[in-house]
């Protein structure tokens, strides 16, 4: 299979905070490294489509597995902070690099708030006298392969500092996980810099003093400044129960439509605890699956040329005429009709 598609053929793009954000920096550093990508992504039950798009949204245990796969296979040391690292030196642009703020304090709580609507990074800014924390805790079930991700995310903060104090900048002190081993790259960057063991949560400290920098010229010459306007949410079931599973299960769609099963796997969970979960929404795992493929049918009956048959395989579905019942189930009408009513609507 050719390379895994991760940016968008437009370059100038940003992909959107967070899931993209540590995902897509280390698919680029993966392939970069010559890595065949289609057999691990497949063992670590991770799409093989969708990369490209900005919605995408990826499973934090299904990621976590995989890059900790990746890190064991190919004796990569931290390879959620060498992704970041590669990530920012390449001729990739991802948003996190890129201010929108006017001051790093302002940048901080911003980009804390942004991953507050997401499940992969779930950080806090803790305000001392002297100084502030930008903090990490994992989430309670957090497994080893946890630790990939928080090295990620530690990149990605400090990172956004750099954008602000200059891509010299070394925090004074940093906590991590006893079991989250700092390789040689690691202990190079960070030679001042004192590690303090945790049980669980990560943190790195800034200066107070540095709470009121304006952004850098490293930021302008070292990455593209990104309009400030967040990514919106998909439509794909962005609205009541089920939100996040429906995202999460779109890039597979066209692999053909996840299981109760396998969707349980994905999220590191048992069928049993998923559907207890739906059910305490009032939803089922079918309904979702219905309405997000319902979702994606529509939006590419709306916004692509793309034949019947093509669709209904980007959506899950067999064929065409299993496709056929199940839109005119929820939609009242067949697809053919569908884009008709709306090419008419649109000329008017």
């Amino acid at each position: 299979m050719a390379a895994i598609n991760i940016s968008k053929a437009d370059s100038s793009s940003s992909l959107p905070w967070v899931h993209a954000a540590v995902c897509a920096p280390v698919l680029t550093y993966v392939q970069h490294l010559g890595v065949p990508l289609t057999r691990h992504l497949e063992k670590h039950l991770l799409p093989l489509h969708g990369w490209s798009d900005p919605d995408t949204l990826i499973a934090r245990h299904a990621f976590g597995r995989f890059m900790a796969g990746i890190s064991r296979s190919q004796g990569i040391e931290n390879i959620g902070w060498e992704s970041m690292m590669h990530g920012q030196t390449s001729r990739a642009s991802f948003e996190y690099w890129a201010p929108h703020k006017p001051t790093l304090y302002s940048e901080l709580k911003a980009s804390i708030e942004r991953t507050r609507k997401h499940a992969t990074i779930e950080f806090s800014l803790i305000e001392n006298r002297d100084s502030v924390l930008v903090h990490r805790m994992p989430p309670d079930n957090a497994r080893n392969y946890d630790v990939e991700l928080g090295w990620g995310g530690l990149a990605i903060f400090i990172g956004l500092v750099r954008a602000f104090a200059g891509k010299e900048w070394r925090p004074t002190r940093i906590a991590m996980p006893s079991l989250a081993f700092a390789g040689d790259s690691v202990l190079a960057e960070f030679s001042d810099t004192k590690f303090v063991p945790t049980d669980r949560d990560w943190w790195f400290e800034i200066p107070r003093r540095y709470l009121s920098l304006a952004p850098s010229q490293f930021s302008e010459s070292g990455g593209r400044n990104a309009r400030n306007t967040p990514s919106g949410d998909s439509s794909v079931a962005s609205q009541g129960c089920g939100a996040t599973l429906g995202k999460v299960i779109v890039p597979y769609l066209p692999s053909g439509a996840p299981t109760l099963e396998r969707a349980a796997e994905i999220f590191g969970t048992s069928p049993r605890t998923l559907k207890r979960r739906l059910a305490r929404a009032n939803c089922t795992y079918s309904g979702v699956l219905e309405e997000t493929r319902f979702a994606v049918a529509k939006d590419l009956l709306q916004g692509t040329d793309l034949k019947i048959m093509d669709i209904a395989r980007e959506a899950g579905y067999s064929g065409a005429s299993n496709f056929t019942r199940a839109f005119r189930r929820t939609a009242g009408m067949t697809p053919h009709q569908f884009r008709r009513l709306r090419s008419r609507l649109g000329r008017k």
